[in-house]
């Protein structure tokens, strides 16, 4: 068989583009910023690839182009997932109380946890590198479940303080949704809303298989994050979607990881007794010396 040596450069050019981009860009990229053409000299370098990507990776069919940008908002499946590679009654106290969170303050919902033990998750990391961690497993885990099954999607370590049919059904306009702008990224994953088979979602995971399928290299431990971006970048649809999430900025859900770094008490059982509907969860870091019985001290009445 005679390998089609124009769809070969144009992948590897792809991959090449996108690492390229990964370097030159320093400073975060504003999606609904339109005159980004015209702008410093790292937005330019954006714009400059963006342009070859066009031209030479998509009908190289690199990623498959994402439809129109139209999706029902009403039938969010009411399923939340977790994942904890070594199982939920092994992991740390503060995770299993994180965990915990979510089913007091979601009964409706369906509150599944998985671990690496879990009949079916192992297949999902079948055609990654071996040498990758649990977390970049779980980058394309969560995308895969949410692809098929739809639902929310937080990480283990993430403490649920408001009801989800509080806050986030008006939130889905776009069928997707995730906080953004966590310094110099467009978005976070920890937290991630999504009906099946969403725009952004599956065109999300289609970006991230392609980047497994051509290199078994982690380029930068946000490649993920950076990856949706690319997506934005190069597809017209996917950006337009982007911009119809309402934005929850992502650091203000994690005010309570910051004060209990600083060492300053007084600071988070502030922010936890501001918690409201534009602050519904914080997300923790598990490696911290956070134990339970400091979350029930802190928390108060949302422990």
């Amino acid at each position: 068989m005679i390998p089609d040596w124009s769809a070969v450069r144009a992948q590897t050019f792809g991959l090449w583009a996108f690492r390229t981009w990964m370097r030159q860009t320093k400073r975060p990229y504003d999606l609904e910023q339109r005159d980004f053409r015209t702008a410093t000299t790292p937005f330019q370098k954006r714009a400059r690839l963006q342009r070859l990507a066009n031209r030479v990776v998509a009908p190289a069919r690199l990623v498959r182009t994402l439809p129109s940008p139209s999706e029902p908002t009403d039938n969010l499946p009411r399923r939340i997932w977790l994942y904890w590679d070594k199982g939920e009654a092994n992991a740390p106290a503060i995770v299993q109380h994180c965990i915990g969170t979510w089913r007091d303050r979601n009964p409706g919902w369906e509150v599944t946890c998985l671990s690496l033990d879990t009949p079916g998750v192992a297949r999902f990391f079948e055609s990654l590198p071996k040498s990758l961690g649990p977390a970049h497993q779980a980058d394309v885990l969560r995308l895969a479940l949410l692809a098929e099954h739809g639902g929310v999607w937080t990480d283990a370590s993430v403490l649920c303080l408001q009801p989800l049919d509080a806050w986030l059904t008006d939130r889905m306009q776009a069928g997707f949704f995730a906080f953004r702008y966590p310094k110099d990224r467009p978005l976070s994953n920890w937290f991630l809303a999504s009906l099946p088979d969403a725009t952004l979602t599956r065109g999300w995971l289609d970006h991230t298989a392609a980047y497994w399928e051509r290199t078994s290299k982690l380029e930068h431990y946000f490649v993920h994050h950076y990856l949706f971006e690319w997506m934005c970048l190069t597809q017209p649809f996917a950006r337009t979607l982007w911009a119809k999430v309402p934005q929850m900025n992502a650091r203000d859900m994690q005010a309570l990881q910051y004060a209990l770094a600083k060492q300053a008490p007084e600071k988070a059982h502030e922010v936890i007794q501001a918690a409201t509907m534009d602050h519904p969860v914080q997300k923790l870091d598990w490696r911290m010396p956070f134990t339970t019985d400091d979350a029930r001290r802190l928390l108060g009445p949302f422990s």
